[in-house]
């Protein structure tokens, strides 16, 4: 990171700091942070309906010339469903995208979640449409946000263009859905998905891979964000009709237990 961007950066973490000053408002995920390092912190908010909510921000090292800030949300509550919450994070990411480059979009983005996003309306309605109180809905589990990334080895015949699945295993044995990836999966290519799921998966013991079809797929590694865990696992399986690979977990870049 050049010296001037990464000025940029820690003048807008220092007003950061000022804004949100209340004791453990704002934490970073590896303490300090580092120049040339994808820089992570949190976020405790309240949005003006009173609801709490948690900003999860990833800043890559091009950060704010060449790249934006990765926004993740998590909202602890009994009644803001799955598909509510992938719609308030949907919100969030639409309107980091609607942004120009080269922006100082920390605070920006903070501000348009305490203020604009609209949790008390969402949750109602989703209490709404599922016919029970608060108190009883599924959703009051402690839900997740889950950020799945999937590479595709760049070698012969790795390739699909079946959707494929990937279903999460915790060390507990809790098991996740089998999960679509986005088809086709190319070549030496990284497909995402951002998923809510419950908190009881991590920590994460390995990963289950299936392919429907008649073809072969060869991923060469999964990677799994979700709250403080960070894991990798490397994985150079053929995974083909009929038979579903396990693969675990090889490298933890975060945990905290």
């Amino acid at each position: 990171m050049e010296d001037s961007n990464w000025d940029r950066v820690q003048d807008e973490l220092d007003s950061l700091r000022a804004i949100y000053s209340d004791q453990d408002q704002l934490k970073f995920q590896s303490g300090t942070p580092l120049r040339d390092e994808t820089v992570r912190f949190s976020l405790q908010l309240k949005s003006k309906g009173g609801r709490k909510f948690m900003l999860r921000y990833e800043l890559l090292p091009g950060y704010p010339n060449l790249a934006k800030p990765v926004v993740y949300i998590e909202v602890q509550s009994a009644v803001v469903r799955n598909n509510c919450q992938a719609q308030l994070q949907k919100e969030i990411s639409n309107f980091i995208e609607a942004q120009s480059l080269d922006e100082e979009l920390l605070f920006t983005v903070s501000n348009f979640c305490e203020s604009e996003l609209a949790f008390d309306s969402t949750s109602s309605k989703a209490t709404e449409r599922s016919g029970f109180e608060g108190t009883s809905l599924k959703a009051k589990h402690d839900l997740k946000m889950f950020a799945i990334d999937v590479h595709t080895f760049d070698g012969h015949f790795s390739a699909s263009k079946a959707t494929c699945t990937l279903t999460i295993v915790g060390a507990s044995g809790a098991k996740s859905a089998a999960l679509d990836l986005p088809s086709p999966l190319n070549r030496g290519k990284t497909v995402s998905i951002q998923v809510m799921l419950d908190a009881k998966l991590l920590p994460i013991s390995h990963v289950e891979l299936a392919n429907p079809s008649s073809d072969c797929w060869r991923p060469q590694w999964v990677r799994v964000r979700a709250c403080d865990e960070d894991i990798k696992i490397h994985s150079m399986q053929w995974v083909q009709k009929g038979r579903t690979q396990n693969a675990f977990v090889t490298s933890v870049y975060c945990y905290n237990s």
